[in-house]
């Protein structure tokens, strides 16, 4: 049984050598979807009151000390001057080599973040929506190049020719919802937010013509979320926590919708310091509701590795991993980005092969990442929305797949 020693010096310490068993964000302008939506931000790291430095932790015997040192002192670095709160988690070689809390989950009641916290992760949830749809392709009951109008119950003239698999590389011409112009709430948010964002997305024009251009687009993954339902005949988050969840042991994973924070999790923070409101973060769904921890984001890394357990046949995980178009921004987020795949960001090869995805909702950034030949992961989740996530995971990932010293 593994446990963490928690709070020291303002860092929440679990370091540990233990054996894993098996930007691009939604963030709003105003209080309703209807006024503003959200708009993916990149946010620079900025302040808030500055943690006090982590104390050092002795690498235990076999441990590469070097890597987790390395990773602790830069760490402890942006905690002591505030410019992160939350957890982070490295792997390599199926060994946890740091996985660490810092700062306040909620800063009221004083409580530490620890590696069992759970944050929002933003649209790290595309991760799981390409795959719900490559399970239900593997199925039978849909098929990637197929239509996507074949499985919803109404589509305008103009969504006649985008495929499934243009919605999950942002090449269907869906434009954003950062590009709405809306003065009112959208008809029946309040009752079906999803309903409401889908008809909202097919009475918008297009941005362009499908398949000829990446353009980010959060609708484009509430319409997949759409048919997610629409051919299982289950809920969202039924459908992930049957497929996904469940079968990978991520106990403390799920799909917000909606309510107070339960208990363990972390609470939001703006740059003001007020905390985040929630309820954008319930209505983007399949775009970027799902909350998780680092060590259940280790866990659905482990098993894209490892093949264990097996979601999908290797095939088709191959072609999840795989650039299907070009990055859906002006620039990648990251140097090592070439482009994206199913609900990934993905740049390399042989070795240096990496996929990832960062994410945010309103006080929340995310990031998952992984490099499946040196199976070298690295999770960060942060309730500081002003935490500069893209050159945070550049250098962790960087570290992460450094040669052991």
């Amino acid at each position: 049984m593994w446990s963490c020693p928690g709070l020291r010096g303002g860092v929440n310490f679990c370091f540990g050598l233990i054996v894993v068993p098996d930007v691009t964000g939604l963030r709003s302008h105003a209080v309703a979807l209807a006024t503003a939506a959200v708009a993916a931000g990149l946010a620079a790291g900025c302040s808030h009151a500055a943690s006090p430095a982590p104390s050092a932790t002795p690498p235990a015997p076999g441990r590469p000390a070097g890597n987790v040192t390395a990773v602790a002192a830069y760490l402890g670095g942006l905690a002591a001057s505030g410019r992160f709160t939350g957890t982070v988690l490295v792997a390599r070689d199926g060994r946890v080599l740091l996985d660490a809390g810092y700062g306040l989950a909620d800063r009221a009641a004083r409580t530490p973040n620890r590696p069992a916290t759970i944050f929002q992760v933003g649209s790290v949830t595309k991760q799981f929506t390409a795959m719900a749809i490559a399970i239900l392709a593997q199925q039978g009951r849909l098929r990637l190049a197929g239509r996507a109008c074949a499985y919803l119950p109404s589509c305008p003239p103009a969504w006649r020719r985008i495929t499934i698999a243009e919605l999950l590389t942002h090449t269907s011409g869906i434009a954003n919802w950062s590009s709405w112009r809306l003065t009112v709430p959208l008809p029946g948010e309040a009752t079906d937010p999803v309903r409401a964002i889908v008809a909202q997305a097919q009475r918008e024009p297009l941005a362009f013509r499908p398949g000829h251009r990446a353009a980010y687009s959060n609708p484009g993954y509430v319409v997949l979320g759409d048919i997610i339902q629409q051919v299982s005949r289950m809920t969202y988050a039924a459908f992930l926590q049957r497929h996904i969840f469940g079968p990978l042991g991520m106990t403390r994973t799920g799909v917000y919708q909606g309510g107070p924070p339960g208990p363990g999790h972390a609470l939001g923070y703006l740059a003001s310091g007020a905390v985040a409101e929630t309820i954008l973060t319930a209505w983007s769904t399949a775009a970027g509701a799902v909350y998780s921890t680092t060590g259940d984001l280790d866990r659905w890394d482990q098993a894209l590795i490892t093949g264990h357990p097996r979601l999908v046949a290797p095939a088709l995980l191959r072609q999840i991993l795989t650039v299907h178009a070009p990055c859906p921004y002006q620039t990648c987020p990251l140097p090592a980005d070439q482009g994206y795949g199913y609900g990934w960001f993905v740049g390399g090869s042989g070795a240096a092969k990496l996929a990832n995805h960062s994410g945010s909702v309103d006080g929340f950034w995310a990031y998952n990442g992984f490099y499946p030949a040196r199976d070298a992961t690295v999770v960060i989740l942060s309730n500081l929305d002003t935490v500069a996530i893209n050159p945070l995971s550049a250098r962790l990932n960087q570290l992460a797949a450094a040669p052991v010293k």
